[in-house]
């Protein structure tokens, strides 16, 4: 998508069920390539964007997404939330060394951004309850190569305080909440963490 033509791109433009966005327009199957990846792990998802240029027309939702290498089958899972997705791809796929993940960058400049797919995989209506959780269970069922961090609520690899993890974990589930603290096994924890451990695991 070069050029004013696709950048002014919006999927509200278009009256029907987009699935699947490319370089070449609007189709309804991936790649041979990304078909092999998604039925590897039996994935279905919202919209798929495989192409050498630049597009806003991403829907504004909270969304969990993926960014695949085509050549080797690597993968990166994120989370969005309402507003930043295209800010997501922009940052994962164009913007090298510069915003997003730092393995992704390099990647796409070892192997061209032709063999990148960028894969909302699924909208998510609740950010507090939902976003992490579910970008968790993708990371769990894919377990990315390209992720740098392994428990979703870190930023770019960067570990937050066990305070905020906990404080980000409340409304997520006992099994997510477990693992922050199976991270940071050994680690001193003040009174006031241990009490915010307490209270999200009792789901307060």
């Amino acid at each position: 998508f070069i050029g004013p033509k696709w950048n002014n791109l919006t999927i509200e433009n278009f009256n029907i069920d987009i699935s699947i966005i490319t370089s070449f327009g609007i189709i309804n199957i991936p790649s041979k390539r990304l078909q092999h990846i998604l039925d590897k792990y039996n994935l279905n998802f919202k919209i798929v964007l495989e192409m050498n240029g630049q597009t806003k027309g991403i829907k504004k939702m909270l969304s969990i997404y993926m960014c695949v290498n085509l050549t080797n089958g690597k993968i990166y899972i994120g989370s969005a939330s309402k507003g930043y997705l295209y800010d997501r791809y922009r940052a994962h796929l164009f913007l090298a060394k510069k915003q997003g993940s730092k393995i992704v960058n390099k990647a796409v400049m070892k192997y061209g951004i032709d063999n990148f797919a960028f894969v909302i995989l699924e909208y998510v209506k609740n950010e507090k309850v939902l976003i992490l959780e579910r970008e968790q269970y993708y990371i769990d069922l894919l377990k990315p190569a390209y992720n740098i961090a392994k428990i979703a609520g870190s930023v770019m690899g960067i570990r937050r305080s066990m305070e905020q993890r906990i404080k980000l974990s409340i409304n997520m589930t006992q099994d997510h909440i477990n693992k922050i603290i199976k991270a940071h096994t050994g680690k001193t924890v003040s009174v006031e963490t241990r009490e915010l451990i307490r209270q999200a695991a009792l789901g307060h």
